[in-house]
């Protein structure tokens, strides 16, 4: 009932470890391996873009253009009206010949022939740290010539004007979403089913989860990712029900870093803190999550030296870096694991820093809030400042992950 595994041996010792009525399964030889861990994704997220236009297989504007066309059309013969929004994403312009930045005018081009051809329309880069509005679509949201970057943020403009060309990076991306109609909680528990399907599909039984992708952009600001909390109570719900069929650690934004230590606690296990009525949880609020920087791919990952193609650009951080080590030296003294995405090597020596002054502060090796030790996490840590082997030690001293 647990979920473990509780012997291990030669027949005879199993059937004796697991007693004379228990039942036995036989696999006709085939293999057993234990159930895959996804250390970090989006469970909602990649649930809504299983049914949602795939650009992953784009190599240039013709596939965007005949890909995102193909769906307007699928949707026109579907009858969603012009209010509807086209959603989307995994395009990569680093693959394309040559590689290049999309810009709104795609979008048109795709959709002038439709019934539809003002439909919004917005599809993330593959990396999810930016994406790209249709015209109308920025309109929805009130990005127009006067609008201003929000900080962490950046609204792309045509070049010599201040009028956006519809790509968005990093905090900005919050306008957009917010214009879009947030779906039913039918829909998202929906999407969740998915999501669950193909991922023990594949053997994946327990994930790390970290929220809803449109629901993070600007999470640096306290109470400003509700949707993420909603998302809980939904999951908290399958998992009451018996329908959550596997083992689900969310994190919720580091801002939110007190109403995580005071969450109602569930552990996995029967010798861990399970719902109130003593049942086992598949479900458990684990950590906290922030961002330090943005990805390589949109150019707004935080270097300590500026873009080889884009010499006047050196990235940078997406919050308030004081108010961020506060906040970690804080959660980690609560006993709340903290989880940092930092891609370029500045992000990641402020994470390291981070974790220093919290090992300074509460001990190297805290206990985590339900039993165990905590470990800080660098999410990614795609670049180390250099040398490398000196960042690295630096990281396994304060015990980071």
């Amino acid at each position: 009932d647990a979920g473990r595994v509780m012997a291990v041996g030669t027949r005879a010792a199993v059937v004796a470890a697991a007693g004379a009525n228990a039942q036995v399964i036989s696999l006709e030889g085939r293999h057993v391996i234990p159930g895959m861990q996804d250390a970090h994704l989006h469970l909602v997220s990649g649930g809504f873009r299983l049914t949602q236009l795939d650009l992953s297989k784009c190599t240039g504007k013709a596939d965007f253009v005949a890909a995102t066309r193909a769906a307007a059309e699928r949707m026109d013969a579907d009858g969603d009206d012009a209010s509807t929004w086209l959603l989307g994403g995994g395009w990569d312009e680093s693959r394309w010949d040559p590689p290049s930045f999309p810009d709104a005018s795609w979008i048109a081009e795709a959709l002038a022939d439709t019934k539809h051809p003002e439909r919004p329309v917005w599809v993330l880069r593959a990396d999810a740290h930016a994406g790209l509005a249709s015209h109308s679509a920025l309109a929805a949201a009130n990005v127009d010539a006067t609008a201003s970057d929000p900080p962490g943020g950046s609204i792309g403009r045509v070049a010599g004007t201040t009028r956006p060309n519809g790509l968005i990076r990093e905090n900005a991306i919050g306008l957009i979403t917010a214009a879009i109609p947030e779906p039913s909680d039918a829909r998202r528990i929906a999407a969740y089913r998915r999501a669950f399907r193909y991922l023990l599909s594949l053997g994946i039984t327990s994930v790390s989860d970290f929220g809803d992708i449109d629901a993070l952009a600007g999470s640096f600001r306290k109470g400003a990712a509700e949707r993420v909390w909603h998302d809980f109570d939904i999951l908290e719900s399958l998992d009451d029900a018996g329908e959550l069929p596997l083992r689900v650690s969310a994190y919720a934004p580091l801002a939110d870093w007190e109403r995580v230590r005071d969450h109602a606690k569930r552990g996995f296990f029967a010798d861990g803190k399970n719902r109130s009525d003593g049942s086992l949880s598949r479900f458990r609020v684990a950590g906290c999550k922030a961002f330090l920087d943005g990805s390589l791919g949109a150019r707004t990952a935080w270097f300590q030296d500026p873009y080889e193609d884009d010499p006047g650009n050196t990235g940078g951080p997406v919050c308030d870096v004081d108010e961020y080590e506060a906040r970690v030296v804080s959660a980690d003294a609560a006993g709340l694991q903290i989880a940092t995405h930092a891609i370029g090597d500045a992000a990641v020596a402020a994470a390291a820093r981070a974790a220093e002054r919290a090992a300074s502060a509460n001990g190297a090796v805290a206990e985590h809030h339900d039993g165990g030790a905590v470990r800080f996490r660098v999410e990614h840590a795609q670049h180390l400042p250099s040398p490398v082997e000196r960042e690295a030690q630096r990281l396994a001293d304060v015990g980071a992950l």
